[in-house]
């Protein structure tokens, strides 16, 4: 018997929830680089509704791989500027271009660059420079000068977007003010004025790239709005002492990495990107002073070296003589420990949203500040900005990572004496 195929492939319901989902196609792989597979809510729980917008998409994604292949976009633009500015300055422009010929060799390309240029039919639209283009082209001339974080936050910018205006990619020549507008106005529903003022901001910057590119010209569509959404204050707050020895009791049953994860978050201020980040060649030893030499970070500023407990620094060497250089040094990616604490606070300690993973790093300056450590000192520690730096690299000196673990030592001290009451393991 012959098995009926289902109405219903790439599509997955969850909850009462449809959600388009399959692989990324072949063609398109290169525009995903960091996902293997495509996955978007439909926001419908219609299955009817649910198979018209999951046959949109594969509509759109089929077009995409069409278009895409080999740069096929890319080359189209280039023939057209060659052949128009050739038109301009010889009326016998297209002396050369045979049709049939063009079609024996399956050149569809070029005739339909020569067909755009003659008049005969403009096929600009299908090769047209789109908001993933621009995004590979920032990431490629801008990002690498970028920590990976901030990499993320431009491609999240992108597809929040493109989710708002339902679209897997669009030509980027095709956004409006409008739609700049509609989708300012619909993300300060839900979110922060200062996370709205950022998502705008980086897509600002991604289509001044692209113009900068020549592929748009104009007035920038996502510069010079106004907010309306409320000025919060997003301020993480302190996990109150009781809190904190709550949630060392939680975490005992759990693996070591985990506990390691927020012990060091505690007691050397990193954040969860940073030893999300850290690998085993990160961690180091001078003069006796164990420490972690944060690579990557949110800003410059954040590359520095971290002087650790002695006792955790025991732990992860032992841990790391397991791994190669290159291996995760925590064995949890930064993202994956975030979901998971997130849900352990909110079930078992508070939903407040002002206290999350990011406010062991204010307690940790806290501590510093109520210790009296000058703030040059704590900015050097915690990786904020400040007038003069370390020379870092892997390899600290002596005096250098000395004076800031006797800083950082202080630290230490008063939160397991004050906050933890001696409770550590």
């Amino acid at each position: 018997m012959t098995k009926r195929k289902s109405n219903n492939i790439h599509l997955k319901l969850r909850g009462n929830v449809w959600w388009y989902q399959r692989r990324v196609p072949k063609a398109l792989q290169k525009f995903y680089p960091d996902t293997a597979t495509i996955s978007r809510s439909l926001d419908t729980s219609d299955v009817h509704i649910a198979r018209k917008l999951r046959d949109k998409i594969n509509g759109e994604l089929a077009h995409s791989a069409l278009t895409r292949t080999d740069d096929d976009n890319k080359r189209f633009r280039e023939l057209v500027r060659e052949m128009r500015a050739e038109k301009e300055i010889n009326q016998d422009w297209d002396a050369w271009i045979y049709p049939e010929k063009l079609l024996e060799r399956g050149d569809e390309l070029t005739l339909r660059a020569y067909m755009t240029v003659n008049g005969k039919e403009n096929y600009e639209r299908y090769y047209a420079f789109t908001v993933r283009e621009a995004l590979a082209e920032w990431l490629n001339r801008h990002g690498v000068n970028k920590s990976k974080e901030t990499q993320r936050k431009v491609e999240q910018s992108v597809n929040l977007f493109l989710e708002f205006m339902d679209a897997v990619d669009m030509p980027i020549n095709d956004i409006t003010r409008r739609h700049a507008y509609d989708f300012l106005a619909t993300i300060e529903k839900a979110k922060a004025r200062a996370t709205c003022q950022a998502h705008m901001s980086r897509l600002k910057t991604l289509w001044k790239n692209t113009r900068d590119l020549g592929e748009v010209s104009g007035e920038n569509p996502f510069e010079g709005h106004s907010y309306t959404s409320p000025i919060t204050n997003n301020r993480k707050q302190m996990f109150e002492p009781h809190e904190l020895r709550k949630i060392m009791e939680l975490i005992n049953g759990e693996s070591r990495e985990r506990q390691l994860y927020i012990q060091l978050a505690l007691f050397t201020g990193c954040r969860l990107s940073e030893l999300g980040n850290l690998k085993k060649r990160h961690l180091m030893e001078k003069g006796g002073v164990p420490y972690i030499f944060i690579e990557q970070g949110k800003t410059s500023a954040a590359t520095r070296n971290v002087p650790i407990p002695r006792d955790i620094a025991s732990e992860l060497k032992v841990i790391a003589e397991q791994l190669d250089d290159e291996s995760p040094l925590l064995g949890i990616e930064g993202k994956t420990f975030g979901r998971w604490f997130s849900v352990l606070k909110t079930n078992h300690i508070t939903d407040d949203s002002t206290k999350s993973f990011h406010s062991f790093r204010g307690m940790f300056i806290t501590a510093l500040k109520r210790c009296d450590i000058p703030e040059t000192i704590t900015a050097e520690i915690v990786g904020h900005k400040r007038g003069s730096t370390m020379s870092y690299g892997y390899y600290a000196k002596d005096n250098e990572v000395q004076k800031l673990s006797e800083s950082a030592s202080k630290a230490e001290n008063y939160i397991r004496t004050e906050w933890l009451g001696n409770k550590m393991k």
